[in-house]
């Protein structure tokens, strides 16, 4: 015997919406998709910034060494590794260097940078000479981004001065 307002969990013609089962099942599921899709994220996200900042400094150093060669002038750019810092400089007509662009670049979004220039790890110096070459002291000058997830990002700068972006994932 039933009593009014009971079903044996079978839909009447009458009734509309869902059951509570129902939205706890797809609650569920929405779970078990967000559980597996989140760390994905966050490892493509790290992964795009360390590229992000690699692409960076390669336009802001084609756009340094573009230039050098418009204005016939040498360019360089000065770099601070441990801070993580870099800005661009010209030579003047007097012997002396001045900032060009009036800014200081911080590289963002990456756990480490590392640079070599012309083989060194010491030496913070990129010089664009006006043919848009680098000096051949610097070169190849060599930038590697390395972010949270341990992937890395690396630019290399050869003398002509062309510059390539080569990235290693750490899939572990």
């Amino acid at each position: 015997m039933k009593l009014h307002g009971q079903n044996d969990g079978l839909r009447l013609a009458g009734d509309a919406g869902y059951t509570v089962v129902e939205l706890m099942v797809v609650c569920i599921v929405i779970g078990i998709l967000m559980a597996i899709a989140v760390p994905d994220f966050a490892t493509r996200n790290a992964r795009d910034r360390c590229e992000g900042a690699a692409r960076n400094l390669s336009i802001r150093m084609q756009t340094a060494r573009q230039k050098a060669v418009a204005s016939r002038t040498p360019h360089r750019m000065i770099f601070d590794a441990a801070a993580r810092t870099y800005y661009f400089e010209k030579f003047e007509t007097d012997s002396t260097w001045t900032q060009d662009p009036a800014e200081v670049y911080e590289i963002e979004g990456v756990a480490s940078f590392e640079s070599s220039v012309g083989g060194s790890a010491v030496d913070n110096e990129v010089l664009f000479e006006t043919r848009g070459t680098l000096a051949t002291a610097d070169a190849p000058a060599l930038f590697t981004f390395i972010s949270t997830k341990e992937d890395s990002a690396s630019l290399s700068v050869v003398r002509t001065g062309r510059s390539s972006i080569n990235m290693a994932y750490n899939d572990q």
